[in-house]
């Protein structure tokens, strides 16, 4: 599910146009040039049945956008942008990611935050992804 999920996000125009290509799994560079996205797995349980395995899925993934500009009202504004567009990609989605079936999309949280050492501000974004494994 991750390089699907890295797959569909890199495509979405809207996320695109603000960030470019500069999305990063798990761990965002030391340096990156920002704006940025990085994402992260933070969970996932298989759906079981009686002595088998049904192959449902649902992956909980913390989406953050993180920018910084001189000005603390452009930076929490771009990281407002860009976290709309990961919204718009990814709520109540279904279809194809990738490589992957997706049945369904939730956003079940979402946190601002401000890292004082680095002047960086960031919005993490919770979905619960619901797919089919394969």
């Amino acid at each position: 599910m991750d390089d699907s999920l890295y797959s569909y996000l890199s495509t979405y125009a809207g996320l695109v146009a603000l960030v470019n290509k500069r999305i990063y799994p798990i761990v965002m560079p030391l340096n990156a040039v920002l704006p940025a996205v990085s994402f992260q797995r933070i969970s996932t349980e298989r759906t079981h049945a009686f002595e088998a395995d049904v192959s449902l899925t649902a992956a909980t993934y913390q989406v953050s956008s993180w920018a910084k500009t001189d000005t603390v009202r452009k930076g929490y504004s771009h990281t407002q942008l860009i976290s709309a567009q990961i919204r718009a990609a990814l709520q109540n989605y279904s279809g194809t990611m990738g490589s992957m079936t997706v049945s369904a999309v939730l956003l079940i949280g979402e946190l601002t935050d401000y890292d004082t050492a680095t002047d960086t501000y960031a919005v993490h974004q919770d979905f619960e992804i619901w797919y089919q494994e394969v």
